[in-house]
């Protein structure tokens, strides 16, 4: 059995002065991953409240950026969605809350009622291969009718040691490669550590789509390796809301 894995509700607001505005529950989200060979079977023993659309009101305006990451469909209260999607801000997603369900404390791969809700306030998006697969089955789509249906920029994907594409609205699709390393000390939160680096590339810094996926995938395996962000790093102070 892996160790636990813990995390809060995800939503970050970025204003023009970089400031980014974290909501601390009461109690985390509480993972546990249960290793048997080759298959994986993902509990979830604890689960912090929703972060309510309320306490968002107050720097949505504010924000030129909005990432959502919501670890499973009732981490955000479903009143934010539409509030999100009003406004002026850039929308990035990592549809995997979205995309699974809890049933008896398991995590189950099953699409949500609040993806269409979730999809249609985003500009960007983010899914590993599964997850992305899952998306298109469940919306009987495929990416071309997805970014068209709910007006997407780019839709970015990961594929672990294989690398990943990136496919634009345009129709135009980006390879890119995954980044060898010698030896991986933990790939738990690779995929964020991508996406994240991906948006400070591609949305903030203008860089192009292959440019961005490269950076990506470099900051990523560092990650992989844990060179790049420490247990101690992530241990910073948090604002209530």
């Amino acid at each position: 059995m892996s160790p636990d894995r813990m995390a809060g509700s995800s939503i970050c607001f970025e204003t023009t002065v970089s400031s980014v505005w974290l909501v601390k529950p009461r109690r985390p989200t509480r993972f546990v991953n249960r290793l048997e060979g080759d298959a994986r079977r993902q509990e979830m023993p604890a689960q912090a409240s929703p972060i309510m659309a309320k306490q968002a009101l107050a720097i949505l305006d504010a924000a030129d950026h909005i990432h959502l990451g919501p670890l499973h469909p009732d981490d955000l209260d479903r009143d934010l969605y539409p509030l999100v999607q009003k406004s002026r801000a850039t929308v990035s997603l990592d549809v995997q809350g979205c995309v699974r369900q809890i049933i008896g404390g398991r995590v189950i791969e099953r699409a949500s009622d609040i993806l269409p809700d979730a999809l249609r306030c985003a500009d960007c998006i983010k899914a590993d291969r599964g997850e992305y697969d899952l998306m298109l089955g469940a919306l009987e789509m495929d990416v071309e009718d997805l970014m068209n249906e709910f007006e997407l920029r780019e839709v970015v994907v990961t594929e672990g040691l294989e690398g990943g594409f990136v496919v634009e609205r345009s129709g135009n699709v980006t390879p890119y490669a995954a980044v060898q390393i010698a030896t991986a000390a933990d790939s738990a939160g690779a995929g964020d550590v991508f996406m994240a680096a991906y948006l400070v590339f591609r949305l903030h810094e203008r860089r192009t789509v292959a440019e961005s996926s490269r950076y990506a995938a470099e900051v990523a395996a560092r990650q992989v390796e844990g060179t790049y962000i420490t247990e101690a790093a992530l241990r910073i102070e948090t604002a209530s809301l």
